[in-house]
């Protein structure tokens, strides 16, 4: 007569193919995650860029993105106030996910004027320096921040 429950040897079956079923998915699951982490950066990066022209338009005043080739992180800076004497502020500094790095740009920073137009079109990309790369666009007339 058989009671209720499992065999030892029915648990041991059961957690073998549990660890190697969770074995066989973990390198694409960390793989997704780094990716993840590289959409998050290029996603940090267009919504600063949002904030700086809105900024500019709604208190007249020019702001800029800052970007450092082979960095984690980048500045948001307020260049131009008109009811003030001082210089440039930063505004802030912004840290990249952890193993996302600034790997190239085409403008080492991007003025946003009180119109919302940019300063120029130009890109920057960043990635986790493996495979995933992201590429941020800003154009010039509209001031747009899109990912590519």
């Amino acid at each position: 007569m058989r009671k209720n429950g499992f065999t030892a040897l029915e648990l041991l079956i059961v957690m073998t193919i549990a660890g190697l079923v969770t074995a066989a998915g973990a390198p694409s699951f960390f793989k997704f995650i780094e990716h993840q982490r590289v959409v998050s950066g290029a996603q940090m990066i267009v919504g600063d860029a949002w904030l700086a022209r809105s900024r500019a338009v709604t208190r007249a005043e020019s702001w800029e993105l800052r970007f450092r080739r082979d960095t984690q992180a980048y500045e948001v800076w307020r260049v131009f106030d008109p009811t003030s004497v001082a210089g440039p502020k930063l505004i802030k500094r912004v840290s990249l996910p952890v193993n996302v790095w600034v790997e190239s740009t085409t403008m080492p920073r991007i003025t946003f004027a009180p119109d919302g137009t940019a300063s120029m079109t130009g890109e920057v990309t960043v990635g986790n320096r493996k495979t995933d790369r992201l590429t941020v666009g800003i154009t010039q007339f509209i001031g747009r921040a899109v990912i590519k």
